[in-house]
């Protein structure tokens, strides 16, 4: 999970991350990190393999982004505010990010506007602070159910990112608070830590006016995150991280190679 307190693109804007994301994707054709992730092909035999010039769309119609909007202000979701600013201005960026023209048939990682679903609920609670970032704390939290969720992401491999709406939000708060006043002096250092960790800060965590989460159907915790500009620094440094990975395994591919080789001489 990405640290606040190490948040090298924080000041960056939305739409200087989506090109950045973009252009990382194209380097290492692959569309994120995370989940299932394709490796395209500059001359597949098969056209769904093939590297796309650009993963970015058009900027979304205002006519999707009004509509999307006005449901995201309604019950159960209840953004009083409409859709959160800096996911808007994703929106006025690209209509999603994804590689192939039918968005909805996976290698996506966010979804056009469109496409956008709306959710009652969800089976997991809203952890503001999951719960890897507390096992040494012996406090219990009661966070809530996942209520009122906008899902904008692909779904599947490729992951669920929701926003959740500011109604669940404020529960989750009231239930961090709760266990904060009950905590030990030396508990409520650690629920200190892991907010600064994650938000900045209790006061800043206290502000929150929705929350993100990103959870992958093979995973065992749910991620949560600051906002959704967080969420996006995190899928793009999370290609420098694969970029790595790959190096390593080149390495040792040739460490392999040399291997092979040298028994080669010997026999």
């Amino acid at each position: 999970m990405t640290s606040t307190n190490n948040r090298p693109l924080q000041n960056q804007s939305v739409s200087e991350l989506v090109h950045l994301f973009n252009n990382k994707c194209i380097e290492k054709k692959k569309l994120g990190s995370y989940g299932a992730s394709t490796k395209f092909r500059d001359n597949p035999d098969d056209d769904y393999w093939r590297m796309p010039d650009t993963f970015l769309k058009d900027p979304a119609p205002r006519d999707e982004i009004d509509d999307l909007d006005r449901r995201a202000r309604e019950p159960p979701f209840n953004f009083a505010n409409g859709l959160p600013p800096d996911y808007l201005e994703f929106l006025r960026t690209t209509n999603g990010i994804y590689a192939i023209d039918r968005a909805d048939d996976g290698d996506e990682i966010f979804r056009p506007a469109h496409l956008v679903e709306l959710m009652d609920e969800e089976d997991w609670n809203c952890e503001l602070l999951p719960k890897e970032m507390l096992e040494d704390c012996d406090v219990e939290i009661d966070w809530p159910e996942l209520n009122g969720l906008i899902h904008i992401g692909a779904g599947g491999d490729e992951g669920y990112h929701w926003l959740v709406s500011p109604h669940t939000t404020k529960a989750a708060i009231a239930a961090f608070d709760d266990a904060y006043d009950k905590a030990s002096d030396a508990d409520k250092e650690k629920l200190e830590k892991a907010a600064n960790e994650l938000y900045s800060g209790l006061t800043e965590m206290r502000r929150l006016e929705y929350s993100v989460f990103r959870v992958y159907h093979w995973a065992a915790q749910i991620e949560a995150f600051a906002s959704f500009k967080h969420l996006l620094e995190d899928f793009v440094t999370g290609m420098d991280e694969i970029k790595e990975e790959d190096d390593d395994e080149d390495e040792e591919g040739t460490e392999n190679d040399d291997s092979d080789e040298s028994a080669d001489k010997e026999t």
